[in-house]
């Protein structure tokens, strides 16, 4: 067990960039876990601790979006996510869903909404407030439509870890390199309150978002961060 932060010296508490060297330790444990839980090749120099998955998103859009870009989503969906596509001068078209759609979007219906303004598409597997997550071949129908488009897929992962059936349990990272993912220490991991959580981003968006979160944030919290470091033990793990 590591010992607590006030013995762990001065460096436990320093400032740190949010892929810098500093809290490496952490994007590696990261990327050790994507590898061991979903069997996935995620390097840590992809993978950016942010203040929170809101500070995520948020940083995911306004890397991504421009004024007039339209960011298509399901209904209902969480209200936040819309509004970050608006902080990005974006505008989110939400597109109804069913109870038999499992309350999730479908390739065809991307198809049939996807604009000459649309710049991507944002879900949630599982999501908020519906529980649902989309079928992996479905995902993958969505995501293969947009990269035909020339757009981008995000995806909000908060709650992957808490999805106990194995059909709808793995990360859309599993696509390709072209997905961005939003996930967060909040719920997995129990970390409700410490506002820390990551982004897994394409290699050609890692800088750009870097020089966001630095304007926007400094830093996630580095306590924050050296407490995380204990969800990775393997009494930690289920």
């Amino acid at each position: 067990m590591q010992p607590p932060l006030c013995d762990r010296g001065p460096g436990a508490s320093r400032a740190a960039s949010p892929t810098g060297p500093r809290p490496l330790a952490l994007r590696e444990a990261l990327s050790a876990w994507y590898a061991q839980r979903f069997g996935l090749n995620i390097p840590a120099r992809r993978i950016m601790i942010t203040a929170g998955a809101s500070a995520a998103l948020q940083l995911a859009c306004l890397a991504l979006f421009e004024a007039g870009d339209e960011v298509l989503m399901p209904d209902p969906s969480y209200p936040c996510n819309r509004h970050f596509v608006t902080a990005a001068q974006g505008q989110a078209v939400l597109l109804p869903t069913q109870a038999q759609d499992r309350f999730q979007l479908s390739a065809a219906q991307v198809a049939e909404a996807w604009g000459q303004r649309t710049r991507g598409v944002l879900l949630a597997s599982p999501s908020n407030p519906t529980g649902t997550s989309i079928a992996p071949q479905e995902l993958r129908s969505i995501h293969q439509f947009v990269q035909s488009k020339g757009g981008i897929t995000l995806v909000d992962e908060i709650y992957l870890g808490l999805s106990y059936d194995d059909t709808f349990g793995h990360s859309a990272l599993a696509l390709g390199e072209h997905i961005v993912s939003v996930n967060s220490f909040s719920k997995y991991f129990n970390m409700t309150g410490w506002r820390l959580g990551w982004l897994v981003l394409p290699e050609a968006l890692v800088a750009p978002v870097e020089r966001l979160a630095q304007n926007l944030f400094i830093c996630a919290s580095t306590i924050a961060q050296q407490a995380a470091l204990a969800c990775f033990h393997p009494e930690s793990i289920a």
